[in-house]
């Protein structure tokens, strides 16, 4: 779709979370390089935000996964742009 809609010149911004539960570091990297070989214009880079009374945030309170430190988030961040 992207590929599609740029050749019409549209400019195309991604939104990406760097710091989902089930992603890991490699997962954030491939990430990167799928939207640069698509050849996205913007990326806007976001932490994860839990809603209270929803689905995430019970599987969050009972302990189901746990968010990674500030350390790993600005590592994400990184590399996630090392890789664009």
């Amino acid at each position: 779709a992207v590929l599609r809609i740029k050749r019409y010149g549209f400019n195309i911004t991604t939104h990406m979370i760097v710091n989902l539960p089930w992603d890991s570091m490699k997962d954030t990297i491939e990430g990167a390089r799928i939207l640069s070989a698509l050849g996205v214009d913007q990326v806007k880079l976001h932490a994860l935000y839990i809603v209270k009374n929803t689905l995430m945030a019970k599987w969050y309170q009972e302990g189901q996964f746990t968010l990674i430190s500030a350390e790993e988030y600005a590592d994400r961040v990184v590399n996630f742009v090392r890789h664009l």
